[in-house]
């Protein structure tokens, strides 16, 4: 696997809004090649524990749009987030107020 901090120039992962007061988080990540490959999105807390996690097919599209529905569920904190895609981790920072 490569490790790829926030962005490259063929792809841009946005997360919005960021920071949340916990309502949904949408995530998108643009520039996909490979339209069929699975994707991973997680969440880690400061610590490096796993508090989100979500599995699906990228269903034949060049953009991934995921959401995670925070309902309150994460505590006010930083976290990073990992989308994993075409063999590739994506990072980003979410901030929950």
């Amino acid at each position: 696997e490569t490790a790829v901090k926030i962005s490259e120039p063929e792809h841009l992962l946005s997360v919005f809004p960021n920071p949340s007061k916990g309502e949904t988080i949408r995530i998108n990540l643009t520039g996909l090649e490979n339209q069929d490959n699975a994707i991973s999105v997680e969440v880690y807390d400061i610590l490096g524990n796993k508090v989100f996690s979500k599995h699906s097919a990228n269903a034949g599209e060049k953009d991934l749009v995921a959401e995670i529905n925070n309902n309150n569920d994460l505590p006010t904190g930083i976290y990073i987030l990992n989308v994993i895609a075409e063999n590739k981790n994506y990072y980003d920072r979410i901030i929950i107020k």
